[in-house]
């Protein structure tokens, strides 16, 4: 619905501006599970390596390209203690614990796809 999507984008634009980058990054959305598969998610070479083939794709048509990751979690604490960095050389969390969950998942969905 549109006022869920202007919802989104309200809340993503005060994102990023906090996070210090403007509109012109290219961002990709990571979405990391820690819950998934046991203690530590899928684990860490598997988001290294989805964050590697996207910035691969995405250098093939803009070669200076240097995107920044978008994290989602239920573990941000962790993101933030050093696991963003060990994922993503330039990252953004994403931790707006005040937003509806219909808001933060239209966030998610469509943060990064421009």
């Amino acid at each position: 619905p549109a006022p869920t999507r202007r919802a989104a984008a309200d809340v993503w634009a005060r994102g990023v501006e906090a996070s210090g980058h403007d509109a012109s990054t290219q961002f990709i959305a990571v979405h990391v599970r820690l819950g998934d598969r046991g203690p530590g998610g899928l684990g860490l070479p598997y988001y290294r390596s989805a964050v590697r083939a996207v910035e691969h794709r995405l250098r093939a048509s803009r070669p200076s390209l240097r995107p920044v990751c978008a994290f989602f979690s239920d573990g941000a604490a962790a993101l933030r203690d050093g696991l963003g960095a060990e994922i993503c050389e330039r990252y953004m969390i994403f931790d707006d614990t005040q937003v509806r969950d219909d808001v933060a998942l239209m966030v998610m969905a469509t943060c990064c796809s421009g």
